[in-house]
């Protein structure tokens, strides 16, 4: 399952290097080279927020949890986490927060389309979905609807871009698109179809919060370690018969999944922010009104600023 993902890297990373000239490190960061002690950072704060999470959950409800834990098989699953799912979660961070989030920028300040009709495909599956749940209708009347709907949000876009030259060269407007695709590229996890479409409210939540600290940190680096630390310990330490990633854990929960405020929303909306509030802190993050709403600044090339160098 992981070798699809690194496919998926090696693909990335060969159309940022042969189609759009540009160095691994400028896909990754705005700084002169990558910093792998924020990568580090970022891996540890969730592990460690993670565990803590988990400590009390265990505390106050430990019957779910049932002890997993063999030697040999855990072994061999802790070899394949750090060695092979970073490829994984390095993917989803160079795909969402690296070359999507840099595109839809770059493109919407030069009023190109590509990037909204990208996201308009992206959504119109949830839009399906979204209309089959509630109302039930059979496939031609809910792709007429879905259809309408996506030709609605072109519409609107395309007046906004209009009347407001500004709206669409802000900073919200990739961090939005991309959070939303990254929730919607989960859709299809099992885990969606056990916990209901509530479950997106985690999966968007938390491209938001990876687009945050990309955005507010300049940088990709945090993001990168925060899902590689996210998942590594997912796989390590609890494993399901219903999710995405059923594996050798530790523990295996045999609770009867459901989406309730301390599965869903509590992370989202406290965690989140309290680990953003760390890395504000350790990094000193200021002027967010600017960085997450600002005008997206002009593109400079890494030749324009080799160029700049030599000039000075």
């Amino acid at each position: 399952m992981i070798v699809s993902f690194t496919f998926g890297l090696i693909g990335i990373l060969f159309s940022n290097k042969v189609l759009h000239k540009l160095s691994l490190t400028a896909l990754t960061t705005s700084r002169k080279k990558v910093d792998w002690n924020r990568i580090f950072v970022g891996f540890f704060t969730v592990i460690i927020f993670n565990l803590a999470i988990f400590a009390v959950g265990y505390y106050l409800a430990p019957d779910g949890l049932v002890w997993n834990f063999k030697l040999e098989p855990f072994l061999t699953l802790l070899v394949i986490c750090i060695l092979f799912l970073p490829f994984q979660t390095s993917f989803e961070e160079y795909l969402f927060r690296g070359y999507l989030m840099q595109g839809i920028g770059v493109n919407l300040k030069d009023n190109k389309w590509i990037p909204i009709l990208v996201t308009v495909m992206a959504i119109a599956p949830v839009t399906y979905i979204v209309l089959y749940a509630n109302f039930k209708l059979e496939m031609l009347p809910n792709l007429g609807y879905t259809g309408l709907l996506m030709l609605l949000l072109v519409f609107l876009m395309d007046r906004i871009s209009k009347t407001n030259q500004t709206f669409l060269h802000r900073k919200w407007i990739p961090l939005l698109f991309t959070s939303v695709i990254f929730g919607v590229m989960h859709a299809a996890n099992p885990e969606v179809e056990k916990l209901g479409y509530i479950s997106m409210v985690y999966y968007i939540g938390t491209g938001f919060i990876l687009g945050i600290m990309t955005l507010m940190d300049e940088g990709m680096e945090l993001a990168l370690g925060f899902h590689a630390g996210n998942n590594i310990l997912t796989a390590l330490l609890i494993s399901t018969d219903w999710s995405a990633l059923q594996t050798d854990a530790i523990f295996l929960d045999s609770s009867e999944p459901s989406a309730g405020f301390f599965d869903i929303f509590f992370p989202v909306f406290i965690i989140y922010p309290l680990m953003l509030l760390v890395f504000a802190k350790i990094y000193k993050w200021k002027n967010w009104k600017e960085k997450l709403f600002g005008i997206v600044p002009d593109p400079v090339s890494e030749l324009d600023e080799i160029i700049v160098i030599r000039e000075d």
